[in-house]
């Protein structure tokens, strides 16, 4: 880690919305560098709790495979929150941030995470690929 990059020596901040595999609350609470910022249980109350809380990570389930157009403006919109999509049952996870949709095994999962972060944090948020 940088010596004086503040960013980098932040928590990374997630916001749970509707995850219910329990292995996925357990596996960010036994982190040091990871702190969930908030849980709800209702994807449509995501804005209000984005406009209370900052996050880097929204990780939510996805019930029907596809991405909520909420969950798109989180994606898209001024912070480029990274999203962290779990399958209701908790058997596929994709990892979609402004340039980089893919599937990740649950043991990879913590690491992906920590990259995004840190790329976005890089970038000082900009979309510009490098």
């Amino acid at each position: 880690m940088p010596e004086g990059n503040v960013e980098s020596m932040l928590p990374i901040s997630i916001l749970l919305v509707g995850v219910r595999p329990r292995w996925v609350g357990e596996l960010f609470k036994r982190r040091t560098d990871i702190k969930i910022v908030d849980e709800i249980s209702r994807v449509k109350d995501l804005g209000k709790a984005m406009a209370q809380k900052e996050c880097d990570v929204v990780v939510t389930a996805l019930p029907d495979g596809q991405v909520q157009p909420v969950l798109s403006s989180v994606l898209f919109g001024p912070g480029h929150t990274a999203i962290v999509a779990i399958t209701a049952r908790g058997h596929n996870i994709e990892v979609y941030d402004h340039r980089v949709r893919r599937e990740v095994a649950p043991e990879d999962l913590i690491r992906v995470i920590r990259e995004v972060v840190h790329r976005k944090r890089l970038a000082g948020n900009s979309i510009t690929q490098e």
